[in-house]
Formats: C-alpha cells, sequence, structure tokens
C-alpha cells in the first residue's frame, strides 16, 4: 500500500494563469457592525441587498433541495458582520464571514477568503495549513482579459508548523511566498494554486458566486471526514475539497489494494495492483444515501457526481464502516 508520509506529496504546483499586479496594500476587514450580534440576524443592513445576488447565483447554480443538507448553510448573513470599504468600484459591502471562512485581504482588484481555525488535520507531520479562495482583476500580463478570475490557494508547511498557521496573510502577496514556508528546503511542504475556477464579468457577480459556494462549502471537507481509528481505512491525504482513503484488498480478489476518492464534484471506489498505471485500475461510482437530496448526486459508469463536495462525506462513510465483501457486491467492483 503506497506510504501515507505528507513528504510523498507534491512539492508547490500550479496551473493559474498570469495575472494581475495589486494596488498597495490595505488593512483586513472592518467592520460596521458588532460581531456579538446574533447569527443569521434580520436586521436590515447592506448585506441585504447583497444577498439578493447570492440567492439568483445559488438559483442558477445549485438544485434547492441542497438546502436541506445539514453541511450547507442557509444562505443568509453569517452575523451579519461586513465591510464596506477597500473594495472593487460597484461592490458596496462583503460579507466578512461565511462559516469557516473569513474576509482575508480586500483592495479595487482583489478579494480573499481565508479558512480561519485549524483547517487542515495536522496528524501526520504536524504540519501547518493555510487555505484561500481569492476573486482578482486579470487585467495585465499576457493572458489578461478585464474579467474577474475566481481561483483557490494553499499551502502547508512542516519545517515551520506553527509559523506558517500563523502566517498573515493580510496582504497582496501569494500564499507561495509566506515566511516559514519553502518547497526547496523544508522537506513535505507543499503548495497549490487552483487554475482559474470562474471568469465572471462583473464583480458584485463573482463575489456572490463564491460567497454561494462557501455557503455550500462553510468549512474544509476534514472536518467531515470520518476518522479511521477503528477501521481497515487509512485516510491517505485530502485536501480543500478532496480526500482519498486505502485499505489492503481482500484476499479473494484480483487486487493487492483499494482506493477511495473524493474529488471536487466526484467520489468512486478502484481496485488497484502494484505496478499498474492508472489507466489499467477498475473505477466505480459508490452508492447514493437517503441522506443526500434527490438531484444532488447521479452516477456516471465510472464515478458518482456530486453538485457540492460538502456532499463528499456522506457518500465516504457509508463505503468505510461495513464489511468490504459488501463494499465491493454494492459498488459492482470487478472481483
Amino acid at each position: 500500500m503506497p506510504s501515507n508520509s505528507q513528504s510523498q506529496l507534491d512539492a508547490f504546483t500550479t496551473t493559474e494563469e498570469s495575472t494581475s499586479g495589486h494596488s498597495t496594500n490595505t488593512p483586513a476587514v472592518t467592520s460596521t457592525t458588532e460581531k456579538s450580534e446574533a447569527t443569521h440576524s434580520t436586521a436590515e443592513t447592506p448585506l441585504n441587498d447583497f444577498y439578493e445576488n447570492v440567492h439568483r447565483v445559488f438559483e442558477k447554480t445549485y438544485p434547492s433541495a441542497l438546502l436541506n443538507v445539514d453541511q450547507v448553510m442557509a444562505l443568509t448573513p453569517d452575523h451579519n458582520v461586513f465591510c464596506t470599504s477597500d473594495l472593487p468600484d460597484e461592490l458596496k459591502v462583503a460579507p466578512a464571514r461565511i462559516g469557516q471562512w473569513e474576509l482575508d485581504y480586500h483592495d479595487d482588484t482583489t478579494i480573499t477568503y481565508r479558512a480561519s481555525g485549524r483547517a487542515f488535520d495536522e496528524r501526520w507531520g504536524q504540519g501547518g495549513s493555510i487555505v484561500r479562495h481569492r476573486i482578482y482583476l486579470n487585467d495585465s500580463g499576457a493572458n489578461r482579459d478585464g474579467m474577474w478570475h475566481y481561483m483557490t490557494e494553499l499551502v502547508t508547511g512542516y519545517g515551520n508548523p506553527s509559523q506558517v498557521r500563523k502566517a498573515d496573510t493580510s496582504d497582496k502577496a501569494r500564499l507561495s511566498g509566506i515566511r516559514g514556508h519553502s518547497v526547496q528546503n523544508n522537506d513535505g511542504d507543499y503548495g497549490v494554486s487552483g487554475g482559474t475556477n470562474a471568469r465572471i464579468e462583473d464583480i458584485k457577480t463573482a463575489v456572490a458566486t463564491v460567497v454561494a459556494q462557501l455557503h455550500t462549502e462553510p468549512s474544509t471537507i476534514r472536518t467531515h471526514l470520518p476518522d479511521t481509528d477503528d477501521l481497515e481505512w487509512t485516510l491517505s491525504k485530502y485536501g480543500l475539497r478532496t480526500a482519498t482513503y486505502e485499505r489492503l484488498a481482500p484476499n479473494e480478489t484480483d487486487y493487492d489494494y483499494l482506493r477511495l476518492t473524493a474529488t471536487q464534484d466526484r467520489v468512486y471506489l478502484k481496485g488497484l495492483k502494484e505496478n499498474e498505471s492508472s489507466a489499467q485500475h477498475d473505477s466505480v461510482p459508490v452508492p447514493i444515501p437517503d441522506s443526500i437530496p434527490p438531484g444532488c448526486a447521479t452516477q456516471t459508469e465510472r464515478a458518482t457526481t456530486v453538485v457540492a463536495s460538502s456532499l463528499s462525506p456522506l457518500l465516504i462513510k457509508p463505503i468505510l464502516k461495513p464489511p468490504v465483501e459488501e463494499v465491493l457486491e454494492a459498488t459492482a467492483l470487478p472481483q
């Protein structure tokens, strides 16, 4: 079975496009309401108009039944805390918190949301992690298009984990350059700047699109993943929306081990043999439990797709606990 060591993970990788420069540094979020207000306050604030855009985006992007899932937040402001200064033109307000996500940096060309608290479990090497969502104006460089781009950023550091965890990211710098993180010098340090997830013409729709998504993912996936202390499965690695579990395959199968994988929008089970290429691996969808509302998950020939990655743990849990023979029968993985 492959090693679980974080040092085996890829070093810092990126698939992003050329991006614009940004204006000078601005302070972090400035709230115009008291943070002690009750969650989901009904008081009239600038967020009410903003959330009309969030509702429109959500209705176009997700099935309404998704709001019935426990891991999804209601489409109302969280604590009614918001920012009204140092924002792009035409964006009058931005929510300061959506679940675990906090408004981190904001100026006239960039807005970022950072996961607060413990973004990643640290059992493998006590690594420190930072995860951010970034919206930026792509108005310079060879690939400039004048549109607002949305991407995600992640770094995990093992050489200086405490320094990484506490790093101040309320500025325009990318996470790949934060103090204490070095892929070249620290064994196991890694990071990912995702490519462009979306290109949107106006900033109000761009921020509303990301906020709507954050309501479907109010915390990183590790918060909802089941532990495997008493199981034969091992959580080998995970990211912002991804997770991989592995275990030895039963002797009566032709496989060496089984792998359960959740990507951003798919969950599937694979049977693997040592020294085989990934193209030769058998992949099958996992069953859809009753806890997922109709229309929020569907099956294809090789995977079960979900409309939001917060649904993935609901697909994962029923695979880990039953006897593996029942899992193989339920998923029709060739034996």
